[in-house]
């Protein structure tokens, strides 16, 4: 095989509701005309240090956790010794990270965000800072070796990486094509088809397509997550935030997206745009209407829903509803397919966070829905 490069927008084939997000986005602009300036910015700050602190930690620098994540994110007086005590050298690459996504928030400021090719070797350089050195592997020695990082410059060696357990490679972009296949995204990014698409199937391309071609020496998992927050700080406002915890789900998403399934990562930036949107809004501490907030829920549970069932080859599937429980049922949100047992969900797995416990629950309840409507009995 060789490099498979990455399609032009208009040709990549997404179907992809934006309903609910749409929604969380209205909750948001509705809390913040309600809020302080001094919420607001404390709000939107602890959005934009959780994306800068995990997006590290995907890549294995350092070792995160939620408590840890919360601890940075919101400023705690102690962050930096907590972060040197998890290695040497957190503490710069945390920073270098943040100045990364105040970077990409000064590039929202204008009607359209200005991305070129300068733009992005230069966010490669600054959220890379804090980082000497990277891991690779030398055929002459046959073993790894750390050598010097450079910083915003296109990669000068081939780094695709070859699968231990199978030998298979799957193979980036050469260092000879890297500068043109650039020049390629640089032009989707502004292209009409791109400019006029949902922000959050705009996220996902760019993330996609710039992992695609894997311009750097290291640090393009970092680079194509800020690059995706471009258009996601220009509505609804918030960063891409994905935590250490959800990198299974995150690389699934990113393989099925290589095997011609975009579908399933654009849901999955979808689902992490939402859990951001709401923990702004639960930040802000405005009030809600607590009838709207468990109908989002339930309409949140029925997309989760659907997008698996999507999965499983069955986008027409007849009969599935999700529904606001009544006052006083066993639980208050309630999923129905083709006669299988219900599915029963509670607001506080769907908001303001995704539970993980959720998603393990609904992917047996497909499974099972589905295989029923395999082998009826």
């Amino acid at each position: 095989m060789a490099y498979q490069p990455f399609p032009p927008f208009a040709d990549w084939r997404v179907t992809y509701d934006p309903g609910v997000v749409d929604r969380y986005a209205l909750m948001l602009e509705r809390a913040r005309r309600a809020a302080t300036p001094q919420q607001l910015d404390a709000a939107l700050a602890e959005a934009l240090r959780t994306a800068a602190v995990d997006t590290g930690a995907l890549e294995g620098l350092y070792v995160t956790d939620r408590g840890f994540t919360r601890t940075v994110a919101t400023q705690v007086a102690a962050w930096q010794s907590q972060a040197e005590a998890r290695g040497p050298g957190v503490v710069r690459q945390i920073e270098a990270a943040i100045d990364g996504y105040e970077m990409v928030l000064d590039a929202t400021t204008g009607t359209e965000p200005q991305v070129s090719q300068a733009w992005i070797r230069s966010l490669h350089a600054t959220l890379t800072a804090g980082q000497d050195t990277y891991r690779v592997y030398v055929d002459a020695i046959a073993c790894y070796q750390d050598q010097p990082l450079p910083r915003g410059v296109y990669k000068t060696m081939p780094n695709s990486p070859t699968n231990p357990a199978t030998g298979e490679v799957h193979f980036y972009a050469s260092p000879d094509d890297t500068p043109a296949e650039m020049a390629r995204l640089t032009d989707q990014l502004t292209s009409p088809a791109f400019q006029q698409a949902h922000p959050v199937v705009q996220a996902a391309y760019a993330h996609f397509a710039l992992v695609c071609v894997h311009p750097f020496a290291d640090g393009n998992g970092r680079v194509a997550r800020a690059l995706a927050s471009v258009y996601l700080y220009r509505n609804p406002g918030v960063p891409l935030v994905i935590f250490a915890d959800q990198r299974n789900l995150y690389l699934d998403s990113l393989e099925a997206a290589d095997a011609g399934r975009p579908d399933q990562f654009v849901n999955f930036i979808g689902e992490r745009v939402i859990d951001t949107v709401a923990a702004v809004q639960q930040s802000i501490a405005a009030p809600s209407d607590d009838s709207a907030t468990l109908q989002l829920a339930a309409d949140r549970l029925l997309g989760l829903a659907r997008a698996r069932f999507d999965d499983c080859g069955r986008p027409d599937l007849a009969g599935i509803t999700g529904v606001a429980a009544p006052a006083g049922a066993e639980a208050e949100l309630v999923l129905y397919a083709n006669g299988s047992e219900p599915f029963l969900a509670w607001q506080r797995e769907l908001h303001p966070t995704l539970a993980q416990s959720l998603q393990q629950r609904l992917d047996t309840w497909v499974r099972n829905t589905d295989a029923k409507l395999v082998s009826p009995s």
